[in-house]
Formats: structure tokens, C-alpha cells, sequence
């Protein structure tokens, strides 16, 4: 018998740029952790670039890199989806093609 993995909400507390923020999340804690590391690299990059920003234009500026990040993601994967189905037509069409080249090779015979 199989085990159901349902994942169970829990709550995790992340900090970031200092300040710690409730989440209630169904991922493994280290997944989050991941994330926040991520997140709080962000604005540390931000800073070391030499941009003063307040706590709250830092975070919206991290918030729109990484929407950014996501949207160009969302754009390369739809664009190998699109080459991945033109890939497959084309190898089905060759394969056919294979397989007509080998019945009139067999009908010379």
C-alpha cells in the first residue's frame, strides 16, 4: 500500500533584509530556507551595487527583479515547449520517411 505524501501547511518564520516574517507554507522548511537565502541575496546585491534604497523601495525592487526573472523563465520554457513539438513533427515525419525508404528497398529485393 502506498503512502499519501499530501503535504501538511506549516507555519515557518523567514527573515529577511533583518526582519522576520510568518509563513504558512506546505513546503519542506529547507526549500523556504532556499527561497529566503535567495531573497535576502537580492537585496544584499542590491546594496553592494552602491543603490541607497529605504527598506520597503528595496523590497519592491527585489519583488519586480525576481517577477522579472520569473516571466523570462515562463518565456524560454514556452519557447523550448514550442521548439521541443516542432522537434517531435519533425522526427515523426523522418521516421516515416525512414520507414517508406526501407519498404521500397525491401520491395526492390
Amino acid at each position: 500500500m502506498e503512502e499519501s505524501k499530501e503535504k501538511i501547511a506549516k507555519k515557518i518564520t523567514v527573515t529577511i533584509n533583518g526582519k522576520k516574517y510568518p509563513l504558512v507554507h506546505s513546503e519542506d522548511e529547507e526549500y523556504i530556507r532556499v527561497i529566503e537565502r535567495y531573497v535576502n541575496g537580492k537585496i544584499e546585491k542590491l546594496s553592494k551595487d552602491g543603490m541607497q534604497l529605504s527598506e520597503t523601495a528595496a523590497l519592491v525592487v527585489v519583488a519586480l527583479t525576481v517577477t522579472d526573472e520569473l516571466f523570462q523563465t515562463q518565456k524560454n520554457f514556452s519557447a523550448l515547449k514550442t521548439d521541443v513539438a516542432r522537434l517531435l513533427t519533425e522526427y515523426d515525419e523522418l521516421k516515416k520517411e525512414n520507414e517508406e525508404m526501407h519498404r521500397l528497398l525491401e520491395d526492390k529485393d
